[in-house]
């Protein structure tokens, strides 16, 4: 049996979970310094210049101002593919429902977080499904007959989990290896003893039951453990707020005997403990288990997904970009702040011959361009001084320390908006591309963790029928169900709208579509989730416009071609392009299947195609040019022009 054995007590995943917060808190150990210089001393207040957090070189703001944007500027869209030939309905309507929803959720805005932090630590999130506030849906029986009764609808909710409150199992050498993942937060006393009484009359059955072992809530003791919250918000003054501390865990491997198995896509149990007492994190009654153990149904990697940039063998925990630049970061900073202060310092003083005391008022009272005659001036009677300043070697090992942190860091002037200075053209562009590969990475990898994180949506909306997404009237159009009108027009029999408006089949004025969870005639293992190419990406007003017209003439320019060369497959050459110009609507802009058939041009020689009937040319006057060879030359221009 597995140490995390919950029916001999808590210990052992006690003793586990200080462990992994004590490994954690070693890789966030400079994360208060660098957020401090990231912020400067003045973001919380500090208008007595205290300069002790001054980082005259802030490459962490840098780096955030610089990168962030590119990982995430607009809303990501969703490509969903089915391995399964037929199933293009389910699938249609399960990509515009999680497209719909990352509009609805504004799921750019939180991609923000994620890409913030990741320049400082591994961010990570946590999917949920929780009832939906504002929407409810009739209750069926076990035959799926509507009972009469109302339940609320759920709803899939994406959380940032602070990287100072997640946890893992401090033994695993890789993610998939971690035997538990959790996370701590803070709930209110009495609205957790509330939440319990209420589990405690809902039926065992009951779907919406948390859980909560009510005897075990009622003897908790508030503000234990709180403390550890707001130890780095050290200039708030928080008052007590009755709250506890709880850990939600999720153990990979640990299941009970009526565990329905990964056929259910039930993948282990998740579990709630409470922390107790002020002795140390791990030892005997620190922990109280507060839930009884339920399945986890979701996503097979478990309820959190944690990005990591660069990978560090056999640890779970992956190197930050800042954390790996933090040497030369504070290297960087230290001779700046030397160079400033011996800048600080810097004085010009004026020293005059002492035996004419009215020669030397006349020196410092004296306005710019005055003209002293003096009887027998000596050399030396006047003489400027300089003490402190910048030295040519301060300039040259800051120039030094800033050539070393960007060659570690991976950035050039040109990522900071600066033009390079005496380098040419070429030696500039190729320093960019070099510096563009390792930003092009940082992008790549979030792309992943978008998608990894869409797929722990996609789960919910693929197996739970309580879902409700509404969708849109656009989407009534693409999922091919008609409107009222138009049955009307096609000349459909009233009776017949009347039993496909009782079945929802039909748009009717003031109707909303919604989509509906829930999808049997797919398999999980069958859909495959993309993040179309450069959907995130940001796309100024001339490259828009630039973009508009070239799918214009391409669109144009393929419509003529097409029927010419029926072998070549077109629909794909579309979404390529598609994808490469950020315009994956290009593939749809064309219905290919009702262009008009070529008629089948004569071979060279006089000889008729095989089949073609055989018809006797014009006169050389009334012949025409082929526009075949025109309208392909124009085409592949344009596809060059594109590129």
């Amino acid at each position: 049996m597995s140490v995390f054995n919950l029916n001999d007590g808590v210990d052992a995943l006690g003793q586990n979970i200080a462990a992994a917060e004590k490994a954690r808190d070693s890789h966030l150990e400079v994360l208060d310094h660098q957020l401090g210089a990231y912020t400067s001393p003045w973001w919380r207040g500090s208008i007595a210049g205290d300069m002790s957090g001054y980082a005259p070189d802030n490459v962490y703001y840098e780096a955030v101002r610089t990168e962030t944007p590119s990982m995430v500027f607009n809303a990501p869209r969703v490509r969903l593919n089915s391995r399964v030939f037929g199933l293009d309905k389910p699938v249609a309507r399960m990509q515009k429902a999680i497209n719909q929803w990352v509009l609805d959720t504004r799921y750019d805005e939180f991609l923000t977080m994620p890409a913030t932090e990741l320049q400082f630590c591994c961010p990570v999130t946590l999917t949920t499904l929780e009832p939906h506030p504002s929407l409810e849906i009739e209750v069926l029986d076990k035959d799926g007959k509507p009972t009469g009764e109302m339940k609320p609808a759920k709803r899939v909710v994406k959380s940032r989990i602070s990287p100072r409150h997640y946890f893992y199992d401090p033994d695993a050498n890789h993610k998939a290896e971690t035997e538990f993942e959790g996370h701590k937060y803070k709930i209110d006393l009495e609205r957790l003893k509330d939440e319990a009484r209420e589990d405690a009359k809902l039926d065992d059955d009951d779907p919406m039951k948390r859980g909560w072992i009510l005897s075990e809530v009622e003897g908790l003791t508030a503000e234990t453990g709180v403390e550890e919250f707001r130890k780095h918000k050290p200039d708030h003054d928080i008052p007590d707020r009755n709250e506890v501390v709880l850990y939600d865990v999720w153990l990979r491997n640990y299941e009970e005997s009526d565990h329905p198995g990964a056929k259910e896509m039930c993948f282990g149990s998740v579990v709630t403990l409470a922390y107790q007492g002020t002795g140390e994190r791990g030892t005997a009654g620190v922990f109280t288990q507060v839930s009884t153990v339920e399945p986890y149904y979701g996503h097979p990697e478990g309820p959190y997904n944690m990005l990591t940039i660069h990978y560090v063998p056999d640890d779970v925990y992956g190197l930050a970009p800042a954390i790996a630049s933090e040497g030369e970061a504070r290297d960087l900073n230290r001779h700046a702040r030397g160079a400033s202060d011996s800048a600080a310092r810097y004085k010009r003083l004026i020293l005059c011959d002492n035996t004419d005391p009215d020669f030397a008022e006349k020196v410092q009272v004296g306005e710019h361009d005055l003209v002293l005659p003096i009887e027998g001036i000596e050399k030396g009677k006047v003489m400027s001084v300089e003490i402190g300043g910048i030295t040519e070697q301060n300039l040259a090992y800051l120039q030094l320390a800033r050539e070393r942190y960007d060659r570690t860091r991976g950035s050039s002037e040109t990522n900071r908006g600066q033009a390079p200075r005496d380098t040419t053209a070429t030696a500039s562009a190729l320093a960019q591309q070099a510096a563009d590969i390792g930003t092009d990475y940082q992008k790549l990898r979030f792309t992943q963790f978008v998608r990894r994180d869409l797929e722990g949506v996609l789960v919910y909306f693929w197996k739970e029928k309580d879902i409700r997404v509404s969708l849109g009237p656009d989407a009534a159009q693409e999922l091919g169900i008609p409107t009222l009108a138009e049955l009307v027009e096609q000349g459909v029999p009233l009776d017949q709208i009347m039993a496909l408006d009782e079945q929802d089949m039909v748009m009717t004025p003031g109707s909303r579509l919604y989509y509906a969870g829930g999808e049997d005639e797919v398999e999980w293992g069958d859909l495959a989730l993309e993040i179309e190419p450069m959907s995130m990406e940001h796309s100024s007003e001339g490259l828009s416009q630039r973009r508009a017209l070239e799918m214009f003439q391409i669109v144009m320019q393929v419509a003529q071609a097409a029927p010419a060369m029926p072998h070549v497959r077109w629909e794909e050459v579309l979404d390529k392009l598609g994808d490469a110009m950020n315009v994956p609507e290009l593939g749809t802009l064309l219905d290919l299947r009702s262009l008009p058939p070529m008629p089948p041009a004569q071979p060279q020689g006089g000889f008729p195609a095989p089949g073609a009937p055989v018809k006797i040319a014009p006169p050389p006057s009334d012949r025409g040019t082929g526009p075949a060879g025109v309208q392909m030359g124009g085409f592949l221009s344009s596809l060059a022009g594109a590129q």
